[in-house]
């Protein structure tokens, strides 16, 4: 009955031009690792990243073993132990069905890194994140991360994640994942490279009370509560048995109620971010009974 958070977010795009590009943020190295970027229209949002490795899917995850690729939130690809084919190979990622330009994998470390910058990663709950350390002149091997604790201290990374490459990998965010990170070629390091995790709960519904008695030329009222999501601002909509009401509000009120008030009525939100969709689509139902009452 609703589309896919994908195709909503498509709808929502027709009349902008969707644009992403694939950017390396650490230089590759035969034997090494390399961190790759999905860089998307700010309009996207939050949406499924694949990539392509010389045009066919790459594989990449926690499916079997530690993978040498692992795809991460906010579009992060990290490449571990990379062979000479995957330096020569091209590299393109693909968002809404959409692939981009095909990238070509540098090994020099000069001036290109010093315009590289990665402020903060946004993630969904459950979503593999990849934290890279971008610094110049570095071996992966040598980095540590530490994590800014609530009290604005800094303590070295432990159960957050694992190091790999020089890349922080955390294989399921969750809200406490939530904070700012710091990663440097040694401890006593004054040289360090910051980035802020953000970790959103799913967009989820729900509508009370349920279900709703109420009798005929009686009155009543259904309240739907959202939770999760981008913080945006979400769009709320009704829906009575699938036909749109008019009520954009979080309480809806009925009265005075007919049989034909009788039936299943569903609460959608959409999730928004500076004007454009980011969330995923959710809808929960509540079944209203009407009782008759006689004279």
């Amino acid at each position: 009955m609703f589309c896919s958070m994908n195709s909503f977010i498509r709808r929502e795009m027709e009349d902008n031009v969707l644009s992403h590009t694939a950017r390396q943020l650490i230089p590759a190295k035969i034997g090494g690792a390399v961190v790759l970027r999905c860089e998307l229209s700010p309009q996207v949002g939050l949406v499924d990243i694949t990539w392509l490795q010389d045009g066919l899917p790459l594989s990449s995850g926690y499916l079997s073993g530690e993978p040498r690729w692992v795809s991460g939130a906010s579009g992060l690809l990290l490449g571990l132990d990379l062979t000479q084919a995957d330096i020569q190979a091209e590299y393109s990622c693909v968002a809404l069905d959409t692939p981009s330009p095909p990238l070509k994998l540098t090994t020099d470390d000069s001036s290109w890194l010093e315009n590289i910058e990665l402020n903060s990663v946004e993630a969904r709950a459950g979503d593999t994140i990849v934290l890279p350390c971008i610094l110049r002149h570095f071996s992966g091997h040598a980095v540590s991360w530490q994590r800014q604790e609530a009290s604005g201290t800094w303590a070295a990374v432990s159960a957050e994640g694992t190091v790999r490459g020089g890349s922080l990998v955390i294989s399921s965010a969750r809200a406490h994942h939530a904070a700012r990170y710091a990663c440097s070629s040694n401890p006593e390091s004054p040289t360090r490279v910051l980035v802020k995790l953000v970790v959103y709960e799913p967009l989820s519904v729900s509508v009370t009370p349920n279900p709703l008695m109420v009798g005929t030329g009686g009155s009543g009222h259904l309240n739907c509560s959202v939770t999760g999501g981008r913080g945006g601002g979400v769009t709320l909509s009704w829906q009575h048995e699938g036909r749109p009401l008019h009520a954009p509000q979080s309480r809806l009120s009925l009265g005075p109620v007919r049989p034909h008030h009788a039936g299943l009525y569903q609460c959608t939100a959409h999730d928004h971010s500076d004007s454009a969709v980011s969330g995923a689509e959710q809808a929960t139902t509540v079944s209203i009974n009407v009782q008759w009452s006689g004279d």
